[in-house]
């Protein structure tokens, strides 16, 4: 008895030992410094995650850290098909397999049930992209998606803009500013160890000074990261009327701090119009407003834009506004019908992208599914020709055209 607490009591100071030679404070930290290339030992990451198991229990879970860190894990990293890629850099397979090999990138098989494809993962594709001439923004280009009617689509869009320009290698901020949640919800912020609560440091916070932007930060793949919420976010608006004349700036304060560390900084905004979503839009390099073709929509669309310019008039300042069609059926007249009154009304604020509607996008957020895996999905390249669109990529054949 005296000998096996004697044993514990020693494992329990190698791991401590361990945990500051490293200085790790989780499993997740690990996993991410490791993912950014940095040495981490594979005894250190099964011994530093588990200060109080029995030696079984650490056996155990150290041998399946060591197959993790040996196979490589694809939740903590954004994969991208070399085919993609290949389109996005406009370049013949001969091209790009010459580019990889001259930079010592090594595509990897992947398979989707009988489907097989050569990929790369995210810090590839930011290498290969930046190798052929592309300049990722920074500091980084901020983009809102608003709408002050429910319902259109606008989580969904910045959900996989996101995800689609972390793939491309981009380092990509999330700020989800929506009580609701729903962005951090689709997110999945425990699926990479973090826990939200109320006590979690949300946008509020930031705001409140209670913590710095940084230290709100989630930090879920080397290439995204997420400031979450919750529905303690409702008291944001509060918070910006105390501060009277200076609440308009907070937010573009709080955004200077941390623009150098991404190249897209992408914010969610609750549906409606009010004082937050007001300091959101002067902030924004760009306002991406996604839009159903519905007279609901219209009305709402007409009711955010004049806020817009409104703000923009009083105080004297300039951002970039968009129209996204969203949810589009290129089958149905009525769509038309209403596609060409907002064109007639609006064609110079329209993003020449669009997203057709699409039973994939719902079953890809319902069953955690990556769009971006299939080789022919319509929704994909839709979201694909936003993302290329946004990073000023010219269009090719297969996305929709809204100007068209």
């Amino acid at each position: 008895m005296k000998k096996d607490l004697v044993r514990l009591f020693s494992l329990k100071i190698v791991v401590l030992a361990i945990k500051t030679i490293l200085e790790v404070e989780s499993v997740n930290e690990i996993i991410y410094r490791r993912q950014k290339g940095e040495r981490v030992s594979i005894v250190g990451f099964g011994l530093a995650s588990l200060f109080s198991k029995t030696s079984t229990t650490l056996f155990t879970y150290s041998l399946i850290f060591i197959g993790v860190l040996i196979m490589g894990s694809t939740e903590f990293r954004h994969w991208v098909r070399l085919e993609d890629l290949r389109k996005l850099l406009n370049q013949s397979q001969e091209e790009l397999a010459t580019f990889c090999e001259r930079e010592k990138i090594i595509p990897r098989v992947r398979r989707r049930g009988q489907e097989t494809d050569l990929s790369v993962f995210d810090a590839q594709a930011r290498q290969v992209l930046e190798a052929s001439g592309h300049v990722f923004p920074n500091p980084a280009m901020r983009i809102a998606c608003m709408m002050c009617k429910g319902g259109v689509g606008k989580t969904t869009t910045a959900y996989f803009l996101g995800l689609r320009l972390a793939s491309y290698g981009a380092k990509v901020l999330f700020i989800d500013a929506d009580p609701q949640a729903n962005l951090t919800s689709a997110l999945g912020p425990d699926n990479y160890g973090y826990n939200i609560s109320e006590n979690s440091a949300i946008l509020l916070d930031v705001l409140s000074k209670r913590c710095s932007p940084q230290e709100a930060v989630l930090k879920l793949t080397p290439h995204l990261h997420l400031i979450p919420s919750t529905a303690v976010n409702s008291l944001v608006e509060r918070k910006l009327l105390e501060q009277g004349s200076t609440s308009l700036s907070e937010f573009s304060q709080s955004l200077d701090q941390l623009g150098n560390d991404y190249n897209y900084i992408i914010i969610d905004c609750a549906p409606s119009v009010n004082l937050v979503n007001a300091s959101i839009v002067r902030a924004s390099n760009l306002v991406l407003l996604p839009i159903q073709l519905d007279e609901f929509s219209r009305s709402g669309l007409n009711l955010t834009l004049g806020e817009i310019f409104e703000l923009q008039e009083r105080f004297d300042f300039k951002t970039e506004i968009r129209i996204l069609l969203n949810r589009f059926n290129p089958v149905e007249k009525l769509s038309f019908l209403y596609l060409g009154h907002l064109a007639e009304k609006y064609r110079p604020l329209m993003m020449q992208s669009a997203i057709r509607q699409s039973s994939e996008i719902k079953l890809s957020l319902t069953l955690k599914q990556d769009l971006f895996r299939k080789s022919k999905s319509r929704a994909k390249d839709d979201f694909d020709g936003l993302a290329r669109e946004v990073m000023h990529v010219p269009m090719r054949g297969g996305e929709f055209n809204a100007q068209h």
